[in-house]
C-alpha cells in the first residue's frame, strides 16, 4: 500500500512539472534585484542596434557600461527595450549616466559621455522602489545623479513608469541642480508616455531644481529637428520636496536669494536653452521648505518654455514661506522675456490665490489666455478641449480626469463582466434563499473606482457575485401543519379505532427534504394525514349480556285463622258431619319477568280469603 501511495505522488509531481510555468506566475511580483550588474547581454554585442533587458541586475548593467570611466557606451542609433516589470528593491541605485564628463584645462570629455545616447522603450512596463539615498560631498565634480537615468544627451526615453521611488538629498549634499525621479538631466532630450510615483526630496546645501519627472533641461531648441528638450504626454503624482536654505548653504549669505530653488511637478527648470511641455498633468504634492522658491505644477521656473495642454489637478501646493508670490498653478515663467508661452492649461478652481504663471504678473498674458480654472475635472468638455494634443497624444475618459489611452492606472476598468452578474442577482428572489446573504455581501463588495491596471480586482469581484449565486440553496419547506397533524394523531389512542393504518401510510410518507419552493407538496402532506384522521372508525361499544335474577321459592299460602270458639258448658257433643272444603284454585305466584301484575295478585288473595271466611260462617251455623 505505502509502495502504491508512493508511485502516486511521484506520478502527481511529474504532472506538475508539465505544466506551463505561466500558470504560477500570474499576475506575480516581479523578480527583486539582488544588487550586482549583468553586462553580459552587451559585451560582446556592442554592435548591435537593439537589446531587450529582462531582469534588475541587467538594467544595472547598462548604467554600468555607460557610466563606464574613459570608456563609456554611447548607445547613439541604438534602441533598449524593457520586456518585464522590474522591481530594484530599495538597494542603492546608480543612476543610467552619471553625467561627469570631464571639462577642464587637461581633459576635453564629448557632451555625451557619461549619458544615455539612445533610446529606451519601457514598452509600458514599470520599474518599482528606485532608491537613491547617498549624495556627494565634496566639489570635485559638482555633480551627482539620483533619477533612474542621470543624463539623457540627444536621447529619448518613452513608455516607461516609475514608481514608488524613494530618491532623497542628504542637506549637506555638495552637488547641484537637476534632481528628477526619472531623469535627472534633459541634454537635448525627449521624454514621452511617461510617469512616476513615490517621493524626491533635495538638500540644502545648493539649490536642486526638482520635478516629478525631470530635474532639468539643457542644450534645449526651438527647433524640434535640432535638439530639443521636450517632455510630452507624461504625468507625475510625486511628492516633491524642496529644502534650499533651510539649514546650511553652500553660498555667502549676501548671494543665497540670488540663487532660487525651482520645484516642479513635472519639471524643475532648465539651466540654459528652451524647453516644451506639452499634454501633461499632474496630481501630487509640492512641499516647499526652500527660501527663494519657484514653485509650479508643471514647472518650477523658466524664461524660455512652451507649457501648453496641461492640467495640474491637486491643490496641494505649498508656498514659499519667505515670500508667497512665487508659487503659481502652471509655473514661474518668467514674462520679462517673451520667449515663455502657456495655453490651453488647467488647474483646479481653489481658494487658494495662485494665478496660473507670472506672466499674468508681468502683464505678458491674461489668466484666461493661459487656459482655465476648472471645479469638475470628468467634465466631457475638459477632455473635448485637449483633444488638440499635439505629439500624437490621444487623450481619453479617466477615473476622475481626462488621462491618456495608455494609462491602464487611471482608466476605469471594465465593468462589464460585474454589471451582468448584478443583473442576474437582481432576478433572483432573494426571500427564496436560506444564504442571500452572501450574494448581497459580494454586491456590497462591488468598488467602481478600480483601474484598468487592477482589471483582475474586477474580474474578481463579478466571478465572487456568480460563484454566491450559484451555491444558493433555498430555504426549507415550511411544515408547520404537518407537525400539527401529526401531533394530532399522536394524541390519539390507536386501539379505540378499526384500522390505523392509513394514518400511519400517512405519517410514513412525510418527506423532510421539501424547500420553500415545493410548498404544495408539503401541504399536501398535512392534508393528506387530516384525511386519514378524518376516515378513521371508532370501535362499536359491545352491549353487556342481562344477568338472570334468581327465581324466588314460592311463598307458601298464608294460613287461614280458624275462629277459636268460646268455651262453654260442654254439652254432649253431637258428632259434627264431616265437611267436605270447596276445591280452590291453585294460586300462582308471580314470577320476576312474569306478565301477571300486582293488582291481579292482590284481587285473587282477596277472593281466597273470602271463601275461607264463608266456609266458617256455615260451620258455625251448623
Amino acid at each position: 500500500m505505502k509502495k502504491r501511495i508512493a508511485s502516486l505522488l511521484a506520478a502527481l509531481a511529474l504532472c506538475l512539472t508539465l505544466l506551463p510555468m505561466a500558470a504560477f506566475a500570474e499576475d506575480a511580483a516581479p523578480d527583486a534585484w539582488d544588487g550586482t550588474a549583468d553586462t553580459s547581454w552587451y559585451v560582446g554585442h556592442e554592435s548591435d542596434t537593439a537589446y531587450h533587458i529582462t531582469t534588475a541586475e541587467q538594467l544595472a548593467g547598462l548604467a554600468e557600461v555607460i557610466n563606464k570611466e574613459n570608456d563609456p557606451a554611447s548607445f547613439e542609433g541604438k534602441t533598449v527595450y524593457l520586456d518585464n516589470d522590474l522591481d530594484l528593491a530599495g538597494h542603492e541605485w546608480i543612476s543610467i549616466g552619471n553625467g561627469l564628463a570631464q571639462q577642464n584645462a587637461t581633459q576635453y570629455d564629448p557632451d555625451w559621455y557619461y549619458s544615455f545616447n539612445g533610446t529606451f522603450d519601457g514598452q509600458g512596463h514599470v520599474i518599482y522602489n528606485l532608491y537613491s539615498h547617498d549624495s556627494l560631498f565634496n566639489k570635485e565634480r559638482d555633480c551627482y545623479m539620483s533619477g533612474l537615468f542621470g543624463q539623457v544627451f540627444h536621447g529619448k526615453v518613452m513608455n516607461l513608469g516609475v514608481a514608488d521611488a524613494d530618491i532623497w538629498v542628504d542637506p549637506n549634499d555638495t552637488s547641484t541642480f537637476g534632481k528628477g525621479i526619472l531623469v535627472d538631466y534633459l541634454a537635448g532630450s525627449v521624454v514621452e508616455n511617461c510617469w512616476t510615483s513615490g517621493s524626491i526630496t533635495g538638500g540644502s546645501y545648493y539649490e536642486k531644481y526638482i520635478g516629478g519627472l525631470v530635474g532639468c533641461s539643457v542644450y534645449g531648441s526651438r527647433d524640434p529637428s535640432t535638439t530639443s528638450s521636450r517632455i510630452s504626454g507624461c504625468y507625475s503624482t510625486a511628492t516633491i520636496t524642496g529644502n534650499y536654505g533651510s539649514s546650511s548653504n553652500g553660498y555667502d549669505q549676501k548671494f543665497q536669494l540670488w540663487y532660487a530653488d525651482a520645484l516642479g511637478g513635472i519639471m524643475g527648470s532648465p539651466i540654459y536653452g528652451h524647453v516644451d511641455i506639452d499634454n501633461c498633468w499632474f496630481d501630487g504634492k509640492i512641499v516647499v521648505n526652500s527660501i527663494q522658491a519657484n514653485v509650479g505644477g508643471i514647472i518650477g521656473y523658466a524664461d524660455d518654455a512652451n507649457i501648453e495642454n496641461c492640467m495640474v489637478l491637486t491643490t496641494d501646493i505649498g508656498a514659499d514661506p519667505t515670500d508667497d508670490d512665487n508659487t503659481f498653478w502652471i509655473g514661474y515663467l518668467d514674462g520679462y522675456k517673451s520667449s515663455c508661452n502657456a495655453q490651453s492649461n488647467y488647474w483646479p478652481a481653489a481658494e487658494n490665490s495662485y494665478a496660473p504663471s507670472r506672466l499674468v504678473t508681468d502683464g505678458k498674458a491674461t489668466a484666461d489666455s493661459q487656459g482655465s480654472a476648472v471645479s469638475d475635472f470628468t467634465s466631457s468638455d475638459i477632455l473635448t478641449s485637449l483633444q488638440n494634443a499635439a505629439n500624437g497624444v490621444q487623450w481619453v475618459a479617466g477615473i476622475s480626469h481626462p488621462t491618456f489611452a495608455w494609462d491602464s492606472r487611471n482608466i476605469l476598468a471594465d465593468y462589464t463582466a460585474v454589471d451582468n452578474a448584478i443583473a442576474a442577482a437582481q432576478k433572483v428572489d432573494a426571500g427564496l434563499y436560506a444564504n442571500y446573504d452572501a450574494v448581497q455581501a459580494a454586491l456590497d463588495a462591488v468598488d467602481r473606482t478600480k483601474s484598468k491596471a487592477r482589471q483582475a480586482e474586477v474580474d474578481a469581484m463579478a466571478k465572487a457575485i456568480e460563484d454566491a449565486i450559484d451555491a444558493l440553496t433555498y430555504k426549507p419547506a415550511d411544515y408547520t401543519a404537518v407537525d400539527a397533524a401529526i401531533a394530532k394523531a399522536g394524541a390519539l389512542t390507536r386501539d379505540d379505532y378499526t384500522d390505523f393504518s392509513a394514518v400511519d401510510a400517512a405519517i410514513n410518507a412525510v418527506d423532510r427534504s421539501k424547500n420553500i419552493t415545493q410548498q404544495a407538496d408539503v401541504d399536501a402532506m398535512a392534508k393528506a394525514i387530516e384525511d386519514a384522521l378524518d376516515a378513521l372508525v371508532v370501535k362499536p361499544t359491545a352491549t353487556p349480556a342481562p344477568t338472570e335474577a334468581p327465581t324466588p321459592a314460592p311463598a307458601a299460602p298464608a294460613a287461614t285463622a280458624q275462629p277459636t270458639a268460646t268455651p262453654t258448658a260442654t254439652p254432649t257433643a253431637t258428632p259434627a258431619p264431616v265437611v267436605t272444603a270447596t276445591p280452590q284454585h291453585p294460586v300462582t305466584i308471580p314470577q320476576t319477568g312474569d306478565s301477571m301484575n300486582a293488582t291481579l295478585l292482590f284481587a285473587l288473595t282477596l277472593c281466597s280469603g273470602a271463601a275461607l271466611g264463608l266456609a266458617s260462617h256455615k260451620k258455625n251455623r251448623s
